[in-house]
């Protein structure tokens, strides 16, 4: 325990993570005097380098072949040796890198046992310990260790068991997923390298490259990501950001994340489509059922004819003012459904899509969900647009979505909507394109929505 010397946990799920995607954070929090622990969570041991070593092929990163054939615990020992050369020459002490005796095998961390080593080192290290970690949502490259870190963090986080999470977000997967917004909900903070902290670096990379059979370096962690090093060794910076427990934030943590959200949703694309008229589609067989706001009884109903989980947050979604919609077969399936609340003014928020309405309103579409086993077939497009149709007198619609939101986008295409384009608040393209649309006053405003239009 050290009192008033910030600590910080890092946990790592592999030898090289600690570096390719959190080092230069390591090395810049070792140089601000916190008390800085790294904890690497699995032992490396599927690595496909232990087989190149053997294959007696001629190796283009040193001088030799590969003939060079490891047990598990040598090839273990050799990338351990090369995580702690690493962490040492980010600055950490000696007696702050830790290798459990329980970590678990590469590739089969579960987010239990991801749990259980957090809890471990929580409970040692001081409960105003942040925990830093990988985030769980970087793609579905993403690989499976690094999820089940980031998730057991999240976990922890939300029973309150921890109270702080630095997540991050690897280098190498940034460029696919900076502009979604479920997968980075907020702008990531980009820690730079400057200073004597390169020279840091550099050596820390150069633990990774050590070609030394004698002494078992053999390079492993530049044999296993070449390019990941080179690229790193380039740019030396870290993306990653932070969450507090929702329920224990402070008002000055919330005004924080706002801050962020905001400045995400500035950057944030959006795909924009417009629609001049609309009518209502021919739905055959199938029943559209509307729910108003405030027809609680009407909804629980609706849930014990359609076998629907009935829950505490719809219901509350109904007393503050949304509607519901759904689509049902002629045999009574629930097929389609989606929520309908009105906001005063366009604006570009944390949900998916919504489309403008004529007397300053905003109509926000979300939790649209469709059946699994009836996806494919246009119910959300008929659903979507009865929807819009039955709205309270729209004369002009334009409907926005993520880029990622690619079921959402056919479903908007087929209910009529033309493509206008990918725009963003951060280039002004939103704002010409709403004052082409007929908007005379755009307020930008410092809020939790980002962009607010008014007519």
């Amino acid at each position: 325990m050290f009192l008033g010397r910030k600590t910080v946990l890092y946990f790592c799920p592999h030898q090289d993570d600690e570096l390719l995607t959190m080092g230069v954070n390591i090395c810049s929090d070792v140089r601000k005097g916190k008390n800085v622990h790294v904890i690497l969570c699995t032992n490396g041991s599927k690595s496909n380098v232990r087989n190149v070593l053997k294959n007696g092929k001629r190796c283009l990163l040193h001088e030799g072949t590969h003939t060079h054939e490891l047990s598990v615990d040598e090839f273990i020992h050799a990338r351990d040796q090369e995580f702690i050369g690493s962490c040492t020459a980010l600055g950490v002490e000696a007696a702050n890198i830790h290798i459990p005796e329980k970590r678990d095998i590469d590739g089969f961390l579960s987010v239990k046992n991801a749990e259980e080593i957090i809890k471990h080192y929580y409970s040692i290290y001081g409960h105003n310990a942040v925990v830093c970690t990988i985030s769980p949502n970087n793609g579905p490259s993403q690989h499976q260790d690094h999820k089940a870190l980031g998730k057991a963090a999240d976990h922890l986080l939300r029973q309150g068991i921890i109270e702080e999470v630095r997540f991050f977000i690897e280098p190498y997967l940034f460029g696919q997923i900076q502009d979604n917004p479920r997968l980075i909900p907020i702008a990531p903070t980009i820690t730079k390298a400057t200073g004597d902290m390169k020279i840091a670096m550099e050596e820390a990379i150069r633990s990774y490259s050590i070609w030394n059979p004698a002494e078992q370096r053999y390079a492993i962690g530049y044999h296993s990501v070449t390019s990941d090093f080179d690229n790193y060794l380039k740019a030396l910076h870290c993306y990653s950001f932070v969450s507090w427990n929702p329920n224990k934030m402070t008002l000055f943590q919330r005004i924080i994340q706002q801050h962020k959200k905001w400045l995400k949703l500035q950057k944030q694309s959006q795909l924009f489509y417009s629609l001049s008229s609309c009518e209502q589609p021919d739905l055959g067989a199938l029943g559209l059922i509307h729910i108003p706001a405030q027809a609680t009884s009407s909804y629980e109903d609706f849930c014990t004819r359609h076998n629907v989980p009935l829950t505490d947050k719809n219901l509350q979604r109904l007393t503050d003012g949304s509607s519901f919609w759904a689509l049902v077969s002629s045999d009574g399936e629930l097929l389609s459904s989606g929520w309908l609340a009105y906001k005063q003014h366009f604006y570009i928020g944390e949900t998916d899509y919504g489309f403008d309405m004529w007397e300053s309103k905003t109509a926000v579409l979300f939790d649209f969900n469709t059946k699994a086993e009836h996806r494919g077939n246009g119910y959300y497009g008929l659903l979507l647009k009865s929807i819009v149709n039955n709205a309270e007198g729209p004369d002009r619609y334009i409907i926005y979505t993520s880029p990622d939101n690619t079921s959402s986008a056919k479903g908007i295409l087929k209910a009529g909507f033309q493509f206008d384009g990918m725009l963003s608040a951060a280039d002004g393209s939103i704002k010409s394109y709403l004052r082409r649309a007929g908007f005379t006053s755009i307020v930008r405003k410092y809020q939790l929505y980002g962009l607010r239009v008014a007519p």
